[in-house]
């Protein structure tokens, strides 16, 4: 589809160059242009545009702050359930624990919401470890955390496994 620009018809006249505007039925700012004689332009109020400058919100200035309030909760500290030594309180784990540490590090971390694959991890035993701790508010430090699964890995795990056991 092609677009023609509309030329005068034969016989019409051509605009002429000494005006700058085609006629129109009335005139516009009461100049010499072509138009009817007489016409006027319509009036019209002027149009005016109102906007407020401020809001009722911003003729208030702010001179003071709100503060926080920080409000403490006591939580109850509490120890884990059982020692790092009463491995044998619960046989299946104890012997998992000592035959195959990393399935229950592995079925630790699956009971506790984290990936199966987070003891593989550097550092991944010892993170499941302090969020089992910080999650169940038991007292504790990251220095006796790392002292337990370094020094008796498969107790911590037992103990571990038996705290996920008791709080499920």
């Amino acid at each position: 589809m092609q677009m023609r620009s509309r030329l005068p018809e034969e016989g019409a006249a051509a605009c002429d160059s000494s005006e700058p505007f085609p006629s129109f039925p009335f005139q516009i700012g009461g100049g010499e242009g072509g138009g009817e004689e007489g016409a006027q332009a319509p009036k019209h109020p002027p149009l005016t545009l109102s906007l407020p400058l401020l809001s009722p919100a911003m003729s208030y200035p702010v001179t003071s702050q709100p503060q926080s309030q920080s409000t403490c909760y006591q939580t109850q500290q509490s120890d884990w359930h059982t020692e790092l030594t009463d491995c044998c309180n619960d046989m299946p784990v104890c012997l998992c624990g000592t035959f195959a540490p990393l399935c229950l590090a592995c079925r630790i971390a699956d009971d506790f919401g984290e990936c199966c694959c987070a003891p593989y991890l550097p550092g991944g035993l010892h993170s499941l470890r302090t969020g089992m701790r910080e999650r169940y508010h038991i007292l504790g430090s990251v220095g006796n955390d790392w002292a337990s699964l370094t020094f008796c890995l498969p107790c911590a795990l037992c103990q571990m496994a038996r705290e996920l056991k008791i709080r499920q």
